[in-house]
């Protein structure tokens, strides 16, 4: 009996000393993560000195610090939902989700939220309530959204793109009028991404049929006009702009390094295309039309296709691109060093996943679905790590999300995160 008291004893003292060790583990673990994390910054500031003593002469236009990157937001982030719209597409699966906002006649600001889907139509709701406002009939099922100045950018599955004007001093019925709409068909396969540039003088179209389109804005009858068709030996699957222009919040990038040369006195954009079976992303200016090439693994010289880049969102007044690649993972580029400084990669999303992602307005947290999940992941951009999910509500998978903000009840501005799903519903979450 003895023996096996003493058999216990020991036993219950080895699970305490291993329970001893997780816990120093655990600690040395963050230790290990806080000192990584310090090593970055103090490359990422090295290189950001170094560079700037050898460039200072491109531009004095300030940018946001390099070394915000590993500053950890506030928490807060959206966390709860406060409206959900059932059969946002005519009980059809909903694909797509976008933000409008308007000024109304007395100056007051209105935040509605677009859907589109496999019902093939343009759904304008209310932020609050959900009232639908208005629909707008199109050729074939949505794939994209985008919205720049009360213009609706659309990209559909037949290869068209639709450009919808809202008119903020005209009744909302008249929204489905033909006057309001441009179809372009310059496609010979889907479009599977539609992009504004932030300054809002340039459109692109990216299809399967191996070529980008890029549209010049302009007034009148006609909302954009091609100015180029760029042709390419893999498929684009994602694009997104970025502008030199001080005060363009989306992106803008001013120092390092430049963007190549332009002849546009107001905004020198530059288009940023992902392309499959490549290992670089291509850069397009939008005034001559010049290309260059951004490798997308860590060293420059490695050729070898380590992911494929599906989505791309540059982090508003920042210089970090998010590239929501078909590996599981997020990759976070500085777009000042051209480095990788973070992966998030809690998430999944495959060979054939289709990753939604977006960036909180703070610039400090990421928005991401997950393939064959009803949840959202929470990205802390610092820490790389999930900070938080919104789930329990979607009843299937999430295929779009998109981020804006919203004057509630008792004019409160509020940040709003907008989530479709196939589950037939968009969900409003503060």
């Amino acid at each position: 009996m003895s023996d096996k008291v003493d058999q216990q004893e020991e036993l219950e003292q080895l699970r305490n000393e291993l329970r001893l060790e997780k816990q120093k583990s655990a600690q040395l673990e963050d230790e290990c993560d806080a000192l990584a994390s310090e090593i970055l910054r103090l490359q990422e500031e090295l290189k950001s000195k170094s560079y700037g003593q050898r460039e200072s002469e491109i531009s004095s236009v300030p940018v946001m610090e390099t070394l915000e990157v590993f500053i950890e937001g506030d928490g807060n982030y959206t966390k709860k939902k406060f409206c959900q719209i059932q059969n946002a597409c005519e009980g059809k699966n909903v694909i797509c989700v976008a933000f409008l906002k308007s000024a109304t006649a007395i100056g007051e600001e209105s935040t509605y939220v677009l859907c589109g889907g496999v019902d093939s139509n343009l759904n304008c709701y209310q932020c609050i309530g959900g009232e639908k406002l208005f629909t707008i009939k199109l050729s074939s099922p949505l794939l994209a959204l985008d919205v720049k100045d009360y213009l609706i950018a659309c990209s559909m599955m037949d290869g068209t793109v639709a450009v919808v004007k809202f008119d903020p001093m005209k009744s909302l019925i008249n929204q489905e009028k033909e006057e309001y709409l441009q179809l372009i068909k310059d496609h010979s396969k889907y479009v599977i991404s539609v992009q504004w540039s932030p300054c809002g003088q340039y459109l692109a179209t990216a299809s399967h049929d191996k070529s980008v389109n890029i549209y010049c804005k302009r007034d009148g009858e006609v909302f954009v006009e091609k100015v180029k068709t760029i042709h390419f030996s893999s498929t684009p699957e994602c694009l997104t702009f970025r502008c030199s222009q001080p005060g363009i919040l989306s992106g803008s990038v001013d120092n390092m390094p430049p963007l190549p040369p332009s002849t546009s006195l107001s905004c020198c954009c530059e288009l940023i295309v992902g392309l499959r079976d490549s290992a670089h992303l291509v850069c397009v200016d939008c005034i001559s039309f010049n290309e260059r090439r951004l490798c997308l693994n860590e060293q420059e010289f490695d050729t070898h296709v380590s992911f494929t880049p599906l989505m791309l969102s540059l982090q508003p007044a920042g210089d970090l691109l998010l590239i929501a690649t078909d590996k599981n993972m997020h990759v976070v580029m500085n777009m000042l060093t051209l480095k990788r400084v973070r992966i998030l990669a809690s998430h999944a999303s495959g060979q054939y996943g289709k990753p939604s992602v977006c960036w909180d307005l703070t610039g400090k947290y990421v928005y991401s679905n997950s393939e064959e999940e009803s949840v959202v992941y929470v990205y802390s951009v610092a820490s790389g790590k999930v900070v938080h999910r919104l789930s329990g509500e979607h009843t299937a998978i999430v295929r779009g999300v998109a981020t804006s903000t919203a004057i509630l009840n008792y004019g409160e501005v509020v940040n709003v995160l907008a989530t479709a799903s196939y589950d037939k519903s968009v969900i409003l979450w503060t």
